[in-house]
């Protein structure tokens, strides 16, 4: 057994302490824990026992001032939950709440609550013992968080109005949801972004593989009026963290994005394939009746429309690569529409045709 007591007079961070932590292990297991600790008026009572099946720790953290457990930390926080059973699989529940959050680097949130559940498995399967040796990866997983009002310090004129993250599945199996809002000062509208995803962490069932996630994107639109980008079909994603070279780290498959701009003006972003990892990357697509005009930008804070003698349609490809020096080729031609000088009136420039031709060639 272990015993630890705060004597009368002990401090952190200028803060009393106080409390007691009593423990007791039997081999790898953690066979009693009963905590009970305070820092100013934050406290953190922690109950039970873990490593062996049928096992439970709880905790119940409460901590309505954070700068007392640590300087840069301001807000409220509170989380309960505990983990059960061995570290093969854990079983692991989480519910938090924290509110008026001030971190490091400037970034301040309103709130946020979020629920986690990893690995709790069914009473009955546990009670056959069929949990037993069970691979992480097939641990059940649900996660729901959800953040408001977060903001950078020095960035107050754009904010995260409300974000939420939500997953279900198995970390060998599981689908997932983000819904995001973000909003600007003045007059400027409001962006949203959307998406869904399905995929796996692990090695892919081959244990000569990396572990990472693969998976795929089944949906995604950011929208900012007049501007908009959406996925038209679902694009496959893998991130490899431990791959070594030759092996990529990062993959993105082929792809189709609609683009929406000023004017109600539609456009086609066509993505080949893209991968990278460790100072090298590759990427080739094409852009198919993408409008522009220099006016565009203006209708985005004007709400102006734009004249439609004065958009020009425009296509292009490119395929380059990099390692260690760009390599590969790009052009941009026009479609039709015209350049127009300014002046009063504005006068068109008569183009018949438009083209520029980009070739990188590494040296030496």
């Amino acid at each position: 057994p272990a015993a630890l007591r705060f004597d009368e007079g002990s401090r952190w961070n200028n803060a009393p302490l106080g409390g007691r932590i009593d423990a007791a292990f039997a081999g790898e297991r953690l066979s009693r824990l009963d905590a009970a600790v305070t820092a100013g008026s934050n406290r953190l009572n922690a109950q039970g026992a873990f490593g062996r099946r049928g096992d439970r720790l709880t905790f119940d953290l409460d901590a309505p001032q954070l700068n007392l457990l640590w300087p840069s930390l301001r807000g409220t926080l509170s989380a309960q939950g505990g983990v059960a059973d061995t570290l093969a699989p854990p079983a692991v529940d989480v519910r938090l709440k924290a509110d008026n959050l001030q971190l490091p680097g400037g970034i301040r949130v309103d709130s946020v609550r979020g629920t986690a559940d990893v690995g709790n498995i069914p009473a009955t399967a546990a009670a056959r013992g069929q949990t037993a040796g069970m691979d992480l990866s097939r641990a059940p997983v649900k996660l729901d968080v959800t953040v408001e009002g977060a903001r950078m310090a020095d960035r107050p004129d754009a904010a995260l109005r409300k974000g939420t993250l939500v997953l279900n599945g198995t970390l060998a199996d599981h689908a997932g949801r983000l819904d995001a809002d973000f909003l600007q000062n003045g007059t400027a509208p409001p962006a949203t972004v959307k998406g869904a995803f399905q995929g796996s962490w692990g090695n892919g069932g081959n244990a000569r593989q990396p572990v990472g996630w693969r998976g795929r994107i089944t949906e995604f639109a950011s929208v900012r009026d007049p501007f908009g980008l959406t996925l038209s079909r679902p694009i496959t994603l893998s991130y490899l963290p431990t791959a070594v070279a030759p092996a990529w780290q990062w993959e993105a498959g082929a792809a189709d994005f609609a683009v929406k701009v000023p004017g109600g003006e539609t456009g086609k972003v066509l993505l080949a394939g893209s991968r990278g990892g460790q100072g090298r990357w590759e990427s080739a697509g094409r852009i198919e009746g993408l409008a522009w005009a220099p006016e565009m930008l203006m209708d985005a804070v004007s709400g102006k429309p734009v004249p439609p003698e004065r958009i020009v349609i425009v296509d292009a490809d490119w395929n380059v690569r990099f390692a260690d020096a760009l390599q590969g080729t790009a052009q941009i031609r026009r479609r039709s529409g015209d350049l127009w000088l300014p002046g009063t009136p504005p006068v068109a420039l008569g183009l018949n045709a438009l083209g520029v031709n980009l070739q990188a060639t590494p040296t030496g």
